[in-house]
């Protein structure tokens, strides 16, 4: 049985590989095209750990950080917290660009949806609300978590489209 060392540092090669063949994430249903994406994606629990020492590790690309938030779109909201938590004070301590920071907590729409269904959940919208502080956080995206995801409307819309 290898190491937990060990399995972070093959999560690790992983995730830098996937950030560099995908280069950017403008159309981030790409990364589906990646074997390693989808099996990091389709079983998020056995990488949490991992996934929560790299997401703010020094050195690692804004494009990097982004694919490991969203890998983690499926594990359970605990863990997502955890991690979504460890990108904000990876963040204020200026590891973590903002459009990183916005790619893990708000994915795009036809990404995860843990924080968007627990908008209720104290823990959730605390960590919202600590996104709104932020300078320099897109204008469009204060709106959405503003008047969309923390009032409800957005986790309407999300459980009609189900």
């Amino acid at each position: 049985m290898a190491t937990p060392a060990i399995n972070c540092q093959r999560f690790e090669d992983a995730v830098i590989t996937i950030a560099s063949d995908v280069v950017d994430l403008t159309a981030p249903d790409d990364l589906f095209l990646d074997a390693r994406f989808t099996a990091i994606y389709e079983a998020p629990a056995e990488h949490t750990d991992c996934a929560e020492r790299l997401v703010d590790a020094p050195g690692l690309s804004s494009t990097a950080r982004a694919v490991v938030g969203l890998a983690m779109q499926r594990v359970g909201l605990d863990d997502y917290l955890r991690i979504a938590e460890k990108a904000l004070r990876g963040q204020a301590a200026g590891v973590i660009s903002i459009s990183a920071l916005e790619m893990i907590l708000i994915p795009p729409v036809t990404w995860g949806d843990a924080l968007l269904l627990h908008f209720q959940d104290p823990r959730v919208s605390a960590l919202l609300e600590q996104l709104l502080r932020i300078d320099g956080i897109e204008p469009e995206l204060a709106r959405y978590v503003s008047e969309e995801v923390l009032t409800g409307r957005a986790a309407a819309r999300r459980r009609l489209q189900r």
